[in-house]
């Protein structure tokens, strides 16, 4: 029987980014998501713009898997949530470019890089896309994935 989300040591464990477990190839880290996912779903909490305290709070009282971050946290100080795994979402606007963007991100031991449409107004589910080449090239210089709404 498997353990309630939250209660899985084993699954946070293997979702850890932090710099002491990137240090693994590239092969290994994926093989390490792959075992962490077949346990089942991850419960990822979305926020934006809230504080990193109540964030963590939050995360650890409902035994949340990884934090995704969508507003404009910036990448400072990421290691405060640990032992959480953490999503950091960076906006694309119509005149973004990969090097501009990953010029502003941390390492890949930091965060898991999540690419999202810029919008005026909202912080992301805005249903917009954005020019999937940028996505390509940030994807040919490190992973990270882009945010798809099931709408």
């Amino acid at each position: 029987e498997r353990p309630p989300w939250g209660a899985s040591k084993r699954a946070k464990q293997a979702l850890r980014f932090d710099a002491s477990h990137m240090k693994l190839p590239r092969e290994e880290m994926l093989a390490a998501l792959r075992r962490a996912t077949a346990l089942g779903p991850l419960f990822v909490g979305v926020f934006a713009n809230q504080e990193p305290a109540e964030v963590k709070r939050l995360a650890e009282e409902s035994g949340m898997d990884m934090i995704q971050l969508s507003g404009h946290e910036g990448w400072k100080d990421l290691s405060f949530y640990e032992p959480f795994a953490v999503i950091n979402a960076e906006h694309v606007s119509p005149d973004s470019n990969a090097e501009g963007l990953l010029g502003g991100v941390g390492g890949e031991a930091e965060a898991i890089l999540m690419l999202d449409t810029k919008h005026p107004l909202m912080e992301g589910g805005c249903g917009q896309t954005f020019d999937w080449g940028v996505a390509a090239a940030c994807q040919a210089a490190r992973p990270m994935f882009v945010a798809g709404g099931v709408g």
